[in-house]
């Protein structure tokens, strides 16, 4: 699955307007946007995993919060918008520096590819990296913490919810293992 997913019948069209700068809207209304079509996905994620099948996403509410975050959104707000979605049994943060990511085909033809704005990005995703679970307990509920492993915590709401940050400046058959090495599919 996608996120956003700009093939939804509700939000998918503006929020490809939005992102390909055809359309402005104010902070607020195009996070209330994003977050709108994640819980557009809400029934068939959780129809999925019901029937017992692995979802692999390529961003979703971590990421949602810390682009708001980096826009100037309160992040306990960006997160209590999305209470109630179901959590990822695993993030994993691929970290790389903006400059390099730059250098990928097709970056600066979107709203957000701007490296200025991605360092800030990257900067509150390394702090989510960090307090992902605590961040979990101030907006979505009690969680009892685990266990602490270097940049990876785990922390327990009925499922664990673990974090891992793999260093993205490696060649992609490195980061392909690394991946790899933390699924349980």
């Amino acid at each position: 699955m996608r996120y956003p997913d700009r093939n939804s019948p509700h939000t998918g069209k503006l929020i490809s307007e939005y992102l390909e700068r055809k359309v402005e809207m104010p902070l607020t209304a195009a996070s209330l946007l994003l977050v709108a079509n994640l819980w557009e996905m809400r029934d068939a994620i959780e129809k999925e995993l019901a029937a017992g099948t692995t979802i692999l996403m390529d961003r979703y509410l971590w990421s949602h919060m810390a682009y708001s975050a980096a826009r100037g959104m309160d992040q306990t707000v960006s997160a209590m918008i999305g209470k109630g979605l179901p959590l990822p049994d695993l993030t994993i943060f691929l970290d790389a520096d903006p400059e390099t990511v730059s250098q990928r085909g097709g970056y600066g033809l979107e709203r957000f590819e701007k490296i200025d704005f991605q360092r800030q990005v990257s900067s509150v995703m390394c702090t989510l990296a960090q307090t992902w679970p605590e961040c979990i307990t101030r907006t979505m509920g009690n969680i009892e913490t685990t266990e602490n492993v270097e940049s990876m915590k785990i922390a327990k709401i009925g499922k664990s919810v673990k974090v891992v940050k793999i260093d993205a400046h490696q060649d992609i058959e490195t980061i392909a293992a690394e991946i790899l090495g933390h699924l349980t599919i």
